[in-house]
């Protein structure tokens, strides 16, 4: 169900890349990112008038439904696997985007795609090839949270997942696995400690970290100023 999933959402996704985001590439950044957000909006509203907005559950594998002692803390073998599956995902990617010819044109596209149209890449073929790939994840990281938290329209709406998740791209740096990594982990961790000394400002947590990224290193952990000024753009 899960590679299921991501199938579903690549071919979403690669029908978005080539109706609406094709369209837009030119106009910016800002406005691709605004017509992200429509269309992202658009499909919640679809899904809404399909499946409705009750809540849907996704029971535990069979094999997984369980937990076990790590440190004195109880930890779900559902919760270690996705840990573990999540790993070997950002190891492929990276593999995939540093160690292979597609890889190389992916960065070659992302960094000038006048440049890289003039040095014979085909740019069209690598961003629909991105968007499969993007869209893919999304369904199989959608298909693994399932049974850790209900499925409705509130959940796509929700900042539990989104914000996390911009904050990840921000703090690590665009375009860089390992800065979301790095991000990601040491975002968790400090959520994790101020939930622990004072529960009330975790959420408050996110924002203070970009704040302070957004002023005294923009472009991230591991990106580059080139990278914070196109962003800027």
């Amino acid at each position: 169900s899960v590679l299921v999933a991501g199938a579903g959402v690549m071919v979403v996704g690669v029908v978005s890349e080539l109706l609406v985001f094709r369209q837009l590439y030119k106009a910016g950044s800002t406005v691709s990112f605004l017509g992200a957000f429509a269309l992202f909006l658009a499909l919640v509203g679809l899904a809404i008038s399909v499946w409705g907005t009750n809540p849907r559950t996704v029971d535990y594998p069979d094999a997984l439904d369980g937990s076990f002692s790590l440190l004195g803390a109880r930890i779900g073998q559902y919760e270690a696997a996705m840990i573990v599956m999540g790993v070997f995902i950002a190891i492929g990617l990276w593999v995939l985007l540093t160690k292979t010819s597609l890889g190389t044109r992916v960065r070659a596209v992302s960094h000038d795609r006048t440049m890289a149209s003039a040095l014979g890449i085909r740019v069209g073929r690598v961003s629909t090839t991105v968007f499969a790939i993007g869209a893919f994840l999304a369904g199989v990281a959608g298909a693994l949270i399932s049974p850790v938290s209900s499925i409705d329209e509130g959940l796509a709406l929700s900042t539990d997942y989104m914000l996390p998740a911009f904050i990840v791209i921000i703090v690590g740096g665009l375009g860089s696995v390992p800065g979301a990594l790095v991000a990601a982990l040491a975002l968790g961790i400090i959520e994790s400690v101020i939930f622990k000394v004072a529960p009330s400002l975790s959420g408050f947590s996110y924002y203070l970290v970009v704040a302070l990224f957004l002023m005294f290193r923009p472009q991230g952990i591991f990106g580059s100023a080139s990278r914070s000024i196109q962003m800027a753009r």
